[in-house]
């Protein structure tokens, strides 16, 4: 863990924060690494209950996820979002356990599918099938690139350029405690209930959705008014009533607040996903 960790768990003083992690050094117990074997042969069971985390076998099992080869490129924001795994700590224990087979040292993502998660990059609802996933994964891209796992953009739209739809900004709220989707739809029924209550007009913009993240552009002048890294976009969701409203929560990294982005639309819902895939 570093310093930015601790403070996202609520520890405010910087002196408090400086004698944790300078105790941590001297901490006996190292989180293991798997080896090439172990990783070949090991269930995903089996690895959980070697780092001590088997609290979360039927999170990955209900996945689909049973096999470490799926996952071994797995990165942070999938394990928040996709899994809901909220511990930072725990989710550091993950990626470092894995960390010798995660060849991937930046958030860039390109043309190679070899770069992307192999988790996200097939198809997760068809993990029954044994035949040879990533080869399964090039023929259907090929036979029909839009409608592979009901997508609603090709892969090259999000990666080599952005989808625009224009949607209703309801507005953003301080996240006081992150607890995963749950603070997320927290806050859409909060803005959902104010701006009905408001009688005022709300904002429509222009919001620009890619691989490297999403742009708030103004409606008519298309001027850049934010923009936010998709690594730095977590705990996507939709309201549970109103599938037209959706949020994400990002982080303020100057304050180190969270902060959650409510919009409407009945277009947009799903692309989001889409570029973390």
């Amino acid at each position: 863990m570093d310093d930015n960790d601790l403070i996202e768990i609520g520890i405010i003083q910087a002196l408090h924060r400086d004698a944790i992690l300078r105790a941590a050094q001297s901490l006996p117990y190292r989180t293991p690494k798997l080896t090439r074997d172990q990783i070949q042969q090991l269930t995903i069971a089996e690895w959980l209950t070697f780092i001590h985390l088997n609290q979360y076998v039927d999170i990955f099992h209900n996945n689909g996820l049973t096999e470490l080869r799926k996952i071994r490129n797995i990165w942070e924001v999938e394990l928040e979002t996709m899994l809901e795994i909220d511990k930072c700590g725990h989710r550091r224990r993950i990626l470092y356990s894995l960390s010798d087979f995660n060849q991937r040292d930046s958030m860039i993502v390109s043309d190679n599918s070899d770069a992307l998660s192999p988790w996200l990059s097939t198809d997760n609802a068809s993990v029954e099938c044994e035949r040879d996933r990533n080869e399964q994964q090039q023929q259907q891209q090929q036979q029909n690139p839009t409608s592979w796992k009901g997508w609603k953009h090709a892969r090259h739209e999000l990666i080599n350029g952005e989808c625009k739809y224009l949607v209703t900004y309801l507005g953003s709220t301080l996240v006081r405690e992150l607890r995963g989707i749950d603070s997320t739809r927290a806050s859409i029924g909060k803005l959902k209930s104010a701006t009905a209550n408001s009688g005022e007009k709300i904002l429509k913009i222009l919001l620009s959705i890619s691989c490297h993240g999403v742009q708030f552009k103004d409606s008519k002048s298309n001027r850049l008014i934010c923009e936010h890294e998709i690594r730095n976009i977590h705990c996507i969701c939709q309201d549970s009533e109103d599938l037209n409203y959706f949020a994400y929560i990002t982080k303020d990294f100057e304050t180190n607040n969270h902060y959650c982005h409510v919009f409407m639309s009945t277009q947009t819902v799903g692309v989001n996903p889409e570029c973390f895939k």
